[in-house]
């Protein structure tokens, strides 16, 4: 798959969240092998894994896919977005 866009965020979310590749497999009870391959996308994973994986995460299932439509953000935008937002209400409630 290389030279195309990811079309997952688990490595993402488990860098954002310090979840190591062994942690998260033991959690959901699959190999550590599973979770590089997701990673990597070496291999596709099934509906069931990204749900499971999304409860470990405490996110939305679709937090784990990139969006085929629209405009794709990352997660470090979407979060300096909230923070910029939460910093302008801070000062507008003063």
């Amino acid at each position: 798959m290389s030279g195309e866009q990811n079309k997952f965020r688990v490595k993402e979310w488990m860098i954002r969240l310090n979840i190591s590749r062994k942690e998260l497999a033991d959690k959901i009870g699959v190999s550590e092998t599973t979770i590089t391959n997701v990673c990597v996308e070496r291999a596709m994973p099934s509906m069931q894994l990204l749900f499971d994986i999304a409860n470990v995460f405490d996110v939305d299932v679709r937090d784990l896919i990139v969006p085929t439509k629209g405009n794709s953000y990352t997660q470090q935008q979407v979060d300096k977005a909230k923070e910029l937002l939460q910093q302008s209400l801070d000062v507008l409630s003063k």
